[in-house]
C-alpha cells in the first residue's frame, strides 16, 4: 500500500470530490461564477465550494486556464483546495491535504513530469564500476533518465528540478528506485547495484521503504548486492533522520554508499555518523590527481579514515589514464568514470582497460 505522496499522479486521474474555500468573500464569489461553466455537478455550501468530477485533473485545468474570468496568482493563493476519492467520506484529516491552488498550479506547470510518471517512461542507464586490481566489472550505478513520448531523453536534473517544485519529489524517488530494481535484474543480475536514493524524499523509512523491500523479494535479488547511494547530503538538516533511513536499509542486509565526499560540505562527522559500506571520492578531488599534491594529500587522508572504520572507497569521476594509474598505486579498490565507458541502457559486460 502507498501513501498519499508515492500515488500522487495516480490521484490525479481518478474521480473525485474537490472543495475550495477561502476567507476572501469576493474571490469566493469569483469561483461561483467560474463554475457556472461547469458541465458535472457542484453546489455552494456556506463557505466553500464542492465539486464532483470524473478526474481531479479536469478540474485542475478549468481552474487555472487562461479565459476571461481566469483568477491572478496572487488570488490563487488565497484559495485552499482539498480533493478526495469520490466515494470517500470527508473528515477532519482531510484538511492535512489542503494546499493553495498556486500550489497546484505549479504541479501543473511540470505536466512533462506528470505524464512521465502516469505513462512509466523512466528509464535506466548503467555506468560501470570497476575494481582496480583485477579490471573486472565490480557492479553498475543506475541513473534515472525520463523519456519524451518521441524517446529523447529528459536529463535527470530537469526531472528532479519539476519534481522539487511540484511536491512530487516523493514518487518520482519512488518510482527511479523501481525502474532500477526491475532493469536491473532483467539486465544485470549478479553484479552489484548502485540506486541513488533521496534521503529528504522519505519521511517515514518503516513505510517509505515497505514497496522498496518487496521489489527486491519479488525479483528474487540478493539485498547484499544492493548498494543504497545518498545523494545530497548536505541538504539534510535532521541526521537523525537520515541516521533512521540508513538503518532501515542496513537491517534489510542493503548496504550503504555516500556520494560526492569532498565536493562542497561533506563534513568527516557526518561521514562517520552515517556509517557507509561505501565512500564515493568526487571529481573535484580525482581529476589531475596524478600531478596535485594538495589532491593526493586529501585522497590519502580520506583513504585512511576509510580503511580505519571498514569503508570501501570508490573513486569517481577517473577519466585519465595517469589519473587511473595514480589511484591503482595507491590501493583504492574501486574505480568508475568515463575512461571505462559512458552511462548506457545496454550495460557493457566486460571493460577493456590498459
Amino acid at each position: 500500500m502507498f501513501c498519499d505522496q508515492c500515488r500522487f499522479s495516480d490521484s490525479l486521474n481518478q474521480p473525485s470530490k474537490v472543495f475550495l474555500s477561502s476567507d476572501n468573500e469576493v474571490l469566493v464569489g469569483e469561483l461561483c461564477d467560474r463554475f457556472r461553466d461547469w458541465k458535472e455537478p457542484w453546489q455552494f455550501e456556506q463557505d466553500y465550494l464542492e465539486i464532483q468530477s470524473q478526474t481531479f485533473l479536469s478540474v485542475l485545468d478549468f481552474l487555472v486556464a487562461d479565459s476571461p474570468t481566469a483568477i491572478a496568482d496572487h488570488a490563487l493563493e488565497e484559495v485552499l483546495l482539498v480533493h478526495l476519492e469520490q466515494d470517500a467520506p470527508f473528515s477532519p484529516r482531510a484538511l492535512k491535504k489542503a494546499r493553495s491552488l498556486l500550489w497546484w498550479k505549479r504541479v501543473l506547470s511540470s505536466r512533462e513530469l506528470l505524464e512521465v510518471l502516469q505513462q512509466k517512461r523512466l528509464c535506466i542507464h548503467f555506468h560501470p564500476i570497476i575494481e582496480a586490481k583485477t579490471h573486472q566489472i565490480f557492479g553498475y550505478e543506475c541513473l534515472c533518465r525520463g523519456l519524451l513520448e518521441d524517446g529523447a531523453l529528459i536529463p535527470p536534473a530537469r526531472l528532479f528540478e519539476q519534481a522539487r517544485t511540484s511536491g512530487l519529489l516523493f514518487e518520482l524517488d519512488r518510482s527511479a528506485r523501481e525502474a532500477a530494481l526491475r532493469t536491473a535484474k532483467e539486465k544485470i543480475a549478479g553484479k552489484h547495484i548502485f540506486i541513488n536514493f533521496l534521503p529528504t524524499a522519505i519521511y517515514n523509512p518503516n513505510h517509505c521503504l515497505r514497496s522498496t523491500v518487496r521489489w527486491v523479494e519479488e525479483l528474487g535479488l540478493d539485498p547484499q548486492k544492493i548498494v543504497f547511494e545518498v545523494v545530497e547530503t548536505e541538504q539534510v538538516k535532521n541526521v537523525g533522520h537520515l541516521c533512521r533511513v540508513l538503518n532501515h536499509y542496513r537491517e534489510q542486509g542493503f548496504k550503504i554508499a555516500l556520494d560526492d565526499v569532498g565536493s562542497g560540505y561533506s563534513s568527516l562527522l557526518q561521514l562517520l555518523a552515517l556509517r557507509p559500506d561505501f565512500m564515493k571520492i568526487d571529481r573535484e578531488i580525482i581529476a589531475g590527481i596524478d600531478h596535485t599534491p594538495a589532491k593526493q594529500s586529501v585522497m590519502g587522508a580520506l583513504h585512511q579514515i576509510a580503511g580505519d572504520n571498514g569503508i570501501t572507497v570508490l573513486a569517481e569521476g577517473v577519466e585519465t589514464r595517469a589519473e587511473q594509474q595514480y589511484l591503482e598505486a595507491q590501493g583504492i579498490p574501486l574505480l568508475q568514470g568515463f575512461l571505462f565507458g559512458k552511462p548506457s541502457p545496454d550495460p557493457a559486460p566486460k571493460i577493456e582497460v590498459t
